[in-house]
C-alpha cells in the first residue's frame, strides 16, 4: 500500500501547491533527487536537488525522492501541498526497507496536511523526471526558490 492510498484522492485545492518529484540512478552509484513545486497555475516556486551515493530500488529511489520533496516543502511553507508522484510504480512485493520509508513518508504527509496525492506515470511527468538527470551532477542539496536552473528550462516553460 503506497501514501497515496492513505490520503483524499479529491482534486487538489486551487489555494494549495502542486508538487512532483522523481529518482534516477547511474551506473556508478548516484542518485539524483529531485522536486519541482508550482502553484496552481504552473509557475515554477521551488525546485531542487540533491545527489545521494547509494544502489537501491527504484521503489526506494522514488519515494526517497518523495520524501525529499515533502521536507523541502514544509522548510519553505508551501503548503497546502497536493502530490504528483510515480513513486511506486511497478512495486508489488516490498521489502523491509521499503516499508518503512512509506510509513515515513506518510507520517510527514500527514503531519503537514497534503490534500492529495495522485498517481502520475512517469510520461507525463517531464517536468520533475528531467531534473534528477541534472541533480546526478550536483555535489551537494540544491534549492532554488521561485527560481530554476536555466537547464531546466525546456521542461518548464
Amino acid at each position: 500500500m503506497g501514501v497515496c492510498d492513505q490520503i483524499s484522492q479529491a482534486p487538489p485545492n486551487p489555494q494549495s501547491f502542486k508538487m512532483k518529484s522523481d529518482a534516477a540512478q547511474d551506473k556508478e552509484g548516484n542518485l539524483g533527487l529531485s522536486l519541482v513545486i508550482q502553484d496552481m497555475v504552473g509557475d515554477v516556486l521551488a525546485c531542487g536537488g540533491r545527489r545521494c551515493f547509494m544502489v537501491c530500488k527504484s521503489s526506494i529511489a522514488e519515494t526517497l525522492a518523495l520524501l525529499f520533496g515533502i521536507q523541502t516543502a514544509q522548510h519553505l511553507g508551501l503548503f497546502p501541498l497536493s502530490i504528483e508522484t510515480n513513486a511506486f510504480e511497478g512495486s508489488t512485493q516490498m521489502g523491509n526497507e521499503l516499508s518503512m520509508l512509506i510509513a515515513k513518508a506518510k507520517q510527514e504527509a500527514l503531519r503537514y496536511g497534503i490534500t492529495s496525492c495522485l498517481f502520475t506515470p512517469r510520461e507525463s511527468n517531464l517536468v520533475a523526471h528531467f531534473s534528477p538527470k541534472f541533480a546526478l551532477n550536483l555535489d551537494d542539496e540544491y534549492v532554488w526558490s521561485e527560481e530554476y536552473p536555466e537547464i531546466t528550462n525546456p521542461c518548464v516553460l
